[in-house]
């Protein structure tokens, strides 16, 4: 049971998200994030996320390492490490997560 429904939207102080897809044990996001702005820094326990940069460059935290990404750059997270998206730029960012 996913708890997204497709096309569930959220705005948050950061920029905003859109669900653009959902299937059995997935749910697939669009990430906005606004310029200057970052998500908090994270941790699950029972999901990995998978970040495509599909416009605008992404500063990223994954557990010790950061690294900066451009478009058509991605990234894994697994479960239970810490990790955190920023957008240093002053151009919009978006990321398929």
């Amino acid at each position: 049971m996913n708890l997204y429904q497709l096309n569930e939207k959220g705005v948050r102080p950061w920029g905003s998200w859109q669900v653009i897809g959902v299937g059995n044990g997935y749910v697939v996001k669009k990430l906005r994030v606004l310029p200057q702005s970052s998500l908090s820094l994270q941790l699950h326990y029972h999901r990995a996320e998978h970040w495509v940069v599909v416009r605008g460059k992404a500063h990223v935290q994954v557990g010790e390492r950061t690294i900066d990404l451009s478009k058509g750059m991605v990234v894994d997270i697994p479960k239970k490490t810490k990790h955190q998206l920023e957008n240093l730029s002053n151009q919009p960012l978006e990321v398929i997560e």
